[in-house]
Formats: C-alpha cells, structure tokens, sequence
C-alpha cells in the first residue's frame, strides 16, 4: 500500500495521466471533425444530385461562404476541387466557376491548379477570350506549364486563329512533349484553309493533306462538299468509306450524283438506295427501314457523332472531341423517327 501510495504522489505519473488525458481529448476532437466532414461530404452528394438547380445553388452558396469567412478548412480544397468538376463534367461550368473564384483569394498555394481548372471552365461554356487571359497570366508564373500549354492551343483554335496555336504547339514540342503530331496536321490543314490561295490550289491541298492523315480525311472532304462540289462529287466516286461518311452522303442530291452511280462503292450506293435513287437492298438496317418504310411513315433519318476515344456522344459532330479534346474521325450513329409534322397530326 505504501508503494502504491508513492506512485499516486510520484510527480511523473501525474505527467503521465495529465499526458493521457491530453491526448484523449485530442483523439476525441478529431474523430469529432473527421464524422463532421463525413457528414459534410454525404450532404454535398446528396446536393450534386438534386434537380432543385435554383436550391442547389443556394446551398452551395452558404457554403461557399463558410469557407471564405472561416481561416480554417470547413470542407477542405480537395473536397470543393471535386465538387466543381463534378458540376463541370455535367454540364453545370457556372457552378464551377462560382467554386473556383470563391476558393482563389483562400487558397493562394493552390492558385495555379485553381486557374487552370477556371479556364477549362470558361472553354467548355465558350468564353474564349477569359480563358485565354488566365491561362496567359498561369504561364506567366509558371512559362513550363504544359496543360496551360495544351489548353491555350485549344483556345487559339476555337479563335480561329491556327497560326498562334501551332506556334504553342512548337512550344510543347520544345518542352518534350509527345503526342503533337495529331495537333500539328490538324493546325496545318487549318491554316491551308484561311490561307489566300486559288480555289482549286487549296482544295486540292487539303485533300491530300486529308488522305496523307486519315484522321482529317473527313473534315477535308466537309470543306470541298462546301467549296469545291465537281473535286468532292469525284472523290466520292472513289471511296470505300460509305459508313463513315453517311451524314456527308445524305445531303447529296439525285442530280450531282447521277453521273456517278456506276462507279460508287457498295457501301456509298446503299446510301443512294435508300434515298430512292437506285433500285436495290441496304445492307445497313437503319438504311433498309428508310428505305422500305419512309414513304407510309414519312421517316426522318438522325444523326450523332461517338466520340471513338471517350464514346462520349454528341449531336454535332467536330474534328475534336469536346469532351476529351482527341482529334478524329467520330463513329456515326443512326436514328430513326417520325416527321414532326406527323407526331403532332396523331397527337390531335
């Protein structure tokens, strides 16, 4: 009794319990925060998948105001990085851009990641002319950074201005970067395409720019299907390519292709068949409904664009994917229905 009656005295044990006690609370306090900001990321969730747009922004405006009051992380820059791109993936870049310039004066160490995000942002909702302005002011502070790089070739492309995105690119080029050759092509048909040249000069050049590279075949023949019809009428003529270029095909009318029917791949003349110009079977099934029913239903035939790198899909179709950025041809997919004039004819 008298031993255990000196430890309770002795001054190191009562380090020791003051120590444990400390730490308790210390224990306690975190698993306290870590349940709180769980908490948090369940709620942020459960907004991001709300339909209420109006009440969502609300709510993530309170928010917003918690963290730029509080001198302390409340939900943490890794938590609202993922919340913003979750709202720009689909589809919601102002939600995004409310994030990243409420978190800018906050979180100065993070300045660069946070810029870039912004400028992605205001590419996607077609502010080009912001963008390019935050991504200038990144490369002031870091000249070396490639994806400010790769993004502001996008932003000179989409400001018709192929000449300044080909002189980014060669900067890439000298950081070592690879993957440019895609870019490179695609820039170089861009400039053939502004460039002061006689008609047939140009569109000659673009279509052996676009058979040297499969990838632009397409867009070279959309440009002479524009400006150049007798070079792509001929092109046509020589194509194995009917599947892909089915959208392309469909506007042709029987007068410019009838000198040409004879010589048409299989794949390019069941477009044709379906259209009425030619006796014959579609191979395609979307073709030979069009072509076996479109009369008694007065059918419209659709088109969209698979992105063949992301499968994103898209009703438009452009050399790069707006989505994930990737220069080529898109997959065309084929839909069917009715004529609006007749859905709304049964409806009354």
């Amino acid at each position: 009794m008298e031993q255990l009656a000196f430890i309770y005295k002795d001054s190191l044990f009562s380090v020791a319990i003051l120590a444990f006690i400390i730490g308790g609370v210390i224990l306690i306090d975190y698993f306290r925060s870590t349940l709180a900001h769980r908490r948090n990321l369940r709620a942020l969730n459960a907004l991001s998948h709300s339909y209420a747009q109006v009440e969502l922004a609300f709510e993530v405006q309170q928010l917003l105001q918690k963290e730029q009051e509080n001198p302390l992380e409340v939900l943490g820059f890794k938590t609202w990085m993922f919340l913003a791109k979750h709202y720009a993936k689909h589809g919601s870049s102002e939600q995004a851009i409310k994030i990243y310039l409420a978190l800018l004066p906050k979180y100065q160490n993070e300045r660069i990641a946070l810029l870039e995000s912004l400028a992605k942002a205001y590419i996607d909702l077609g502010y080009v002319q912001k963008a390019r302005d935050i991504l200038t002011e990144v490369l002031h502070i870091d000249p070396r950074n490639t994806h400010a790089l790769h993004s502001m070739v996008q932003v000179y492309e989409t400001m018709c201005a192929p000449q300044k995105a080909l002189q980014t690119l060669e900067c890439l080029d000298a950081l070592g970067e690879s993957g440019l050759l895609d870019n490179y092509h695609y820039l170089q048909m861009q400039i053939l395409m502004q460039e002061d040249l006689g008609l047939k000069e140009q569109s000659k050049a673009i279509l052996k720019l676009g058979k040297e590279q499969s990838k632009l075949y397409k867009s070279a023949l959309k440009h002479l299907q524009t400006h150049h019809k007798t070079l792509f009428l001929q092109e046509i003529a020589q194509t194995t390519e009917g599947a892909s270029l089915i959208d392309l095909l469909w506007d042709i009318k029987e007068a410019e292709i009838a000198p040409y029917l004879g010589e048409l791949h299989p794949s390019v003349l069941e477009v044709f068949i379906a259209k009425g110009y030619v006796k014959g079977r579609c191979q395609t099934l979307e073709l030979e409904v069009f072509r076996t029913l479109h009369t008694d239903y007065h059918l419209n035939l659709n088109f969209s664009y698979q992105c063949l790198a992301c499968k994103s899909v898209s009703p438009f179709e452009s050399c790069r994917c707006l989505v994930c950025a990737k220069i080529g041809p898109k997959e065309v997919v084929l839909s069917l229905d009715k004529h609006p004039s007749d859905r709304s004819s049964n409806l009354n």
